[in-house]
């Protein structure tokens, strides 16, 4: 709480265990997406923690792919949550919040960044088959 005059932070449980993950604020709860478990696994899985309830919860997973799971990206359009997996799929949440929606393909990549500007979101750099990748894409969110 921004207005506490003596703020100190406070540990939260979680019911996973992962690294190389992948978190977004979106619509007051903090969406935890993929990674690695703790037996280094891939693991497409999400889940959301609900602030103000300070509950967890499970979202709908990570479309399938070998890697979709691993080093994506994630950012808020427009009051939406829009994911870049490996596999190259651009994906928003459904408003129901059951699902993923294929919005674009783009090249395949991880460890990339996205963000959003105007005209939609915007993917930067990232890497494909052990090269870098300097590229720079505008995918528009319907």
């Amino acid at each position: 709480d921004l207005k506490d005059t003596d703020p100190e932070w406070q540990a939260m449980e979680q019911p996973f265990m992962r690294r190389a993950l992948i978190a977004a604020c979106f619509e007051d709860c903090i969406w935890v997406l993929g990674g690695f478990t703790d037996e280094d696994e891939i693991t497409r899985e999400v889940n959301v923690f609900d602030i103000e309830n300070k509950s967890w919860s499970l979202g709908p997973q990570l479309p399938k792919g070998q890697f979709n799971g691993f080093a994506s990206a994630a950012c808020v359009f427009e009051n939406q949550l829009v994911v870049s997996v490996a596999d190259g799929k651009v994906i928003k949440l459904s408003k129901d919040r059951k699902d993923w929606q294929v919005i674009a393909q783009t090249d395949p990549r991880i460890v990339h960044r996205m963000v959003p500007i105007a005209e939609g979101v915007v993917l930067l750099g990232g890497a494909n088959g052990g090269h870098n990748l300097d590229t720079v894409e505008l995918i528009k969110v319907p």
